[in-house]
């Protein structure tokens, strides 16, 4: 709920920031915030004396809120300058997207077959 809710509002806020903000300053720090957070993830996973419950619920949520708006701020960046560029591309982007989403399915699929 928290990634699709903070998908939604970057969804409903990327056109004005197309317009202000150009797409080289969209994607590079999304992508640096996105393995900020991988790795804050990795080391809190890792932090075998993290109190599980007072620290480790509140920052997933977090955590899981910004990976979704940033995914969605890097994807209308992606969708950007695909526009930009020739019907191939456009068309590539999209079976990138389409792929992107099949992948986690399967897994869902792989999971719930193996109990």
């Amino acid at each position: 709920l928290a990634y699709q809710a903070a998908a939604l509002v970057v969804a409903a806020w990327a056109p004005k920031l197309s317009r202000r903000i150009s797409v080289r300053r969209r994607i590079v720090p999304t992508t640096y915030c996105l393995g900020v957070i991988f790795v804050l993830f990795a080391l809190l996973a890792v932090w075998a004396d993290a109190p599980r419950d007072s620290v480790f619920a509140p920052a997933t949520v977090i955590g899981v809120a910004l990976c979704g708006g940033l995914s969605q701020l890097l994807c209308s960046a992606t969708y950007g300058v695909c526009a930009a560029l020739r019907d191939n591309f456009t068309a590539a982007n999209m079976a990138g997207q389409g792929l992107a989403g099949v992948a986690p399915a399967l897994a869902v699929v792989l999971v719930a077959l193996s109990s």
